[in-house]
């Protein structure tokens, strides 16, 4: 359910100069570009793993008192 939610905020944002990645997938794979779509997804899913961790990373280094479950 939110995956459709956010391919329908997603199409709003589409314009004729700027494209979100989610319905860019979308048009990829209906265009028969499946193997190109499925490229995309996957590269979306390593980008947004690598971010995750970095926070991961990071995060020890913010000062105490910052986060509040962080002694």
């Amino acid at each position: 359910m939110t995956a459709i939610n956010e391919i329908q905020t997603s199409v709003l944002l589409v314009s004729s100069r700027a494209q979100t990645i989610g319905p860019m997938i979308i048009f990829l794979e209906e265009a028969g570009s499946s193997t190109l779509a499925a490229a995309v997804g996957c590269l979306m899913v390593l980008l947004i793993l690598g971010l995750m961790l970095g926070s991961l990373i990071f995060i020890k280094y913010l000062p105490q008192g910052v986060l509040p479950w962080r002694d």
